[in-house]
């Protein structure tokens, strides 16, 4: 069987991957940062899975990812990123590409979710990684550690482990205060 990226040289897909930096330390440091945010992308594309679930729009899918580009770079620049590198492919192209696919595991789990499959039926029903299910966890400890108001994972991860019903959730999202950004 062909790797996703025999297939993807193979059949001449269009496709990006970016990384680049002067400084061997530097690069690890941004790369353990990156890997830790890399698990809010998977958390905002189970919540756009959800979003679509509930027969919401596109206007709904970009507010999301609008708040989620919002949410991301405030834990990353606590956590020592830079706010620029959450502006390019690495920030707001692969959150657009996870969130936007049929084909995301994250977001197939979400539409799971809205139309009210449990956890465990969603996780027994793959054979693939959600990463989405187990990051939730671990983004919410790392915002409350570093204190960080990060409202979208928060409601996420009541659904996922606090039995809160999806359409609650998405009420006290948007029953919250407008602040100045």
């Amino acid at each position: 069987m062909k790797s996703y990226k025999d297939y993807m040289l193979f059949n001449k897909l269009p496709h990006t991957w970016c990384a680049g930096c002067g400084h061997g330390i530097v690069l690890q440091s941004i790369a353990q940062v990156m890997a830790d945010l890399d698990l809010d992308k998977h958390d905002i594309a189970l919540v756009s899975g959800i979003l679509a679930g509930l027969g919401f729009g596109e206007n709904s899918q970009a507010g999301l990812i609008t708040r989620g580009l919002a949410e991301i770079p405030r834990l990353g620049v606590k956590m020592g990123a830079k706010r620029a590198t959450f502006s390019g492919l690495a920030g707001v192209g692969d959150l657009v590409a996870t969130c936007s696919s049929p084909l995301s595991r994250n977001r197939s789990a979400g539409v799971a979710l809205a139309q009210g499959k449990s956890l465990e039926e969603i996780t027994q029903g793959t054979h693939m990684v959600i990463e989405g299910i187990n990051a939730a966890p671990v983004v919410r400890q790392l915002a409350l550690a570093h204190g960080v108001e990060m409202p979208i994972i928060e409601q996420l991860y009541q659904v996922l482990f606090a039995k809160k019903s999806v359409e609650i959730a998405i009420a006290d999202l948007m029953k919250r205060v407008a602040k100045k950004e």
